[in-house]
């Protein structure tokens, strides 16, 4: 089996993405979930909660246990490195994406050791995965 420079798959792929998830992710507003996950993390930016009792507001979820709270603290350095801007939470999410990304590949490469033809096609599962419209809506949507 011959293997070609997979370079324009990559960016095939790095254009889908671009295509997909980056106009999305510089608009204004975003859903429902997505804006209580940020306000979640910016109020633990803030003092508000803790990494264990994260807190949404005084009325609502004064204590907030429907999901596993790393992300709300990830997203917290953001905050309190960057401010409180909604690019912050654009560039959380473009990181995030970014990271999955890299943990897709590296997954590829070590299931495909053995098969270096195989192993140059690390493009694919991450082209596969974002042809799924539901990643490009989450991602967009902080979630």
């Amino acid at each position: 089996m011959t293997t070609r420079n997979p370079l324009p798959f990559w960016l095939l792929t790095a254009s889908i993405f671009c295509a997909t998830v980056l106009p999305r992710l510089l608009v204004d507003g975003m859903f429902v979930d997505g804006v209580m996950y940020a306000t979640i993390s910016r109020n633990l930016a803030d003092g508000l909660g803790t990494l264990w009792k994260p807190h949404f507001s005084m009325t609502l979820f004064g204590e907030f246990f429907d999901h596993p709270p790393l992300v709300f603290w990830v997203e917290s350095i953001f905050f309190r490195a960057f401010g409180d801007h909604y690019l912050v939470e654009a560039f959380y999410s473009l990181c995030t994406a970014a990271a999955a990304t890299l943990l897709i590949v590296l997954l590829w490469r070590r299931l495909t050791a053995n098969y270096p033809g195989l192993a140059r096609l690390a493009w694919l599962p991450v082209f596969f995965w974002l042809s799924i419209p539901q990643i490009s809506w989450a991602y967009s949507n902080n979630m």
